[in-house]
């Protein structure tokens, strides 16, 4: 029996025989990885990270017309975010989008015209992006961050081998530098909260002597109130202490902090729509008309009751702020099986997109003395109860706010 012996190559040599030259690839990945390098090298956040790999794809391929998405934890779904020599915005896509569901199976770049059985929202969606490649960003532990696509180039030539080889890798280093801005991010943010320890105790002393004027003027009033110089003075008290809250407002959002957030838990069983009818017994709606819809009955909840009533007020008082104190609030409550979900829908203006994809980051307000932190807490506090929000937006045609919240099963 022959035995196999490994091959030496001055062996092969002296015996004549050739060795099989490298098979030549269509890139320099050297050099394309020096110039991945140089273009993120001064990229200050996940931002500009997007710019640069824009540049770069088409820099390399220039192509068409390339398209990058990218997933919004405001509501789950994928919103155009980058673009070249795209005519139209489309609208964006659920995770559960023919689109999607190709990407997660397929988890590295792929021809798009891949498949038969495309429905409307695919067609759409190739027409709007002219996409022939699609790339995604992808991780085991994040899932799909979000995807590019790169047209059809214009000579009608096919993309090869090489280059799928170097759009997964750079997609890959893309993604990683995505993640660790993230993380910085996500520190940044831990930095901000500490720091609502150490100014805290300053200005609620203040807040707490400004309460107290206003609280002497309510306990004088009951003995003084028909007195017309006691009535100038305790206006002129609430006009200087009013201005002197918000003041100190504005002071509290130009140094980004914000009030304590230890909660206490106090985790009880109720009844959502118990919940939400107190709320709104404390909700001023002035001129909103509000109309619960409830499901009955709703399985009992393990909640943490008076956060989630905060949550709740928070949702109704920007639908309020929304529609100017006019138009409608609809709430509707329902059960699936599995979670209590609540929807809260206005007829306000809606948001835009570039703000759905900010909204849940603290720190960020579109109002004018905003402190950007309503919208983060009201997601802690549900996340704390080991729930879900979303929100569903779309200009012109008003904000549905979604909570879900598991229902759970005693042991038996």
């Amino acid at each position: 029996m022959s035995k196999s012996y490994p091959v030496n190559a001055q062996s092969c040599e002296r015996a004549g025989n050739v060795l099989p030259m490298p098979f030549p690839t269509k890139y320099d990945y050297r050099q394309k990885w020096l110039e991945i390098t140089e273009a993120f090298s001064a990229c200050h956040d996940i931002q500009e990270i997007y710019d640069r790999y824009l540049e770069w794809l088409n820099q390399t391929f220039g192509v068409p017309r390339i398209t990058i998405w990218k997933r919004f934890n405001v509501d789950g779904r994928f919103y155009q975010i980058r673009t070249i020599n795209s005519e139209e915005q489309p609208p964006p896509i659920a995770g559960a989008h023919d689109l999607v569901q190709r990407i997660l199976a397929k988890k590295g770049p792929f021809r798009i015209d891949e498949g038969d059985g495309e429905d409307d929202s695919f067609r759409e969606l190739r027409r709007c992006t002219q996409g022939h490649i699609c790339v995604p960003f992808i991780t085991t532990r994040e899932g799909l961050l979000g995807f590019c696509t790169l047209s059809k180039e214009c000579d009608d030539r096919t993309y090869d081998d090489d280059d799928f080889d170097l759009l997964r890798v750079i997609a890959h280093h893309v993604t990683m530098l995505i993640l660790q801005f993230q993380l910085v991010e996500e520190w940044g943010t831990r930095a901000k909260w500490e720091a609502v320890h150490k100014f805290s105790g300053f200005y609620l002393h203040d807040l707490k002597n400004l309460a107290s004027s206003l609280s002497m003027v309510v306990q004088n009033s009951e003995q003084y109130g028909l007195d017309l110089d006691f009535q100038a003075s305790a206006m002129r008290t609430v006009r200087t202490t009013s201005q002197s809250i918000i003041d100190l407002i504005a002071k509290l959002a130009d140094v980004s902090i914000d009030f304590d957030t230890e909660r206490v838990r106090n985790i009880q069983g109720t009844n959502m729509n118990v919940i939400i009818q107190e709320t709104l017994e404390s909700f001023q709606g002035e001129a909103c008309t509000t109309i619960l819809h409830h499901e009955e009955p709703l399985p009992s909840l393990q909640l943490q009751v008076e956060p989630i009533k905060q949550v709740l007020l928070n949702v109704l008082l920007n639908a309020q702020q929304a529609m100017n104190g006019k138009g409608a609030i609809d709430i509707t409550t329902s059960f699936d099986g599995q979670r209590v979900c609540v929807e809260v829908l206005d007829t306000g203006p809606g948001i835009s997109a570039a703000s759905l994809e900010s909204l849940f980051q603290p720190f960020k307000s579109s109002k004018e003395y905003g402190l950007g932190v309503g919208l983060f807490q009201c997601k802690q506090i549900v996340e704390d109860n080991h729930g879900q929000i979303y929100i569903e937006s779309q200009e012109g045609r008003g904000t549905k706010v979604i909570l879900t919240f598991p229902v759970e099963i005693p042991d038996k």
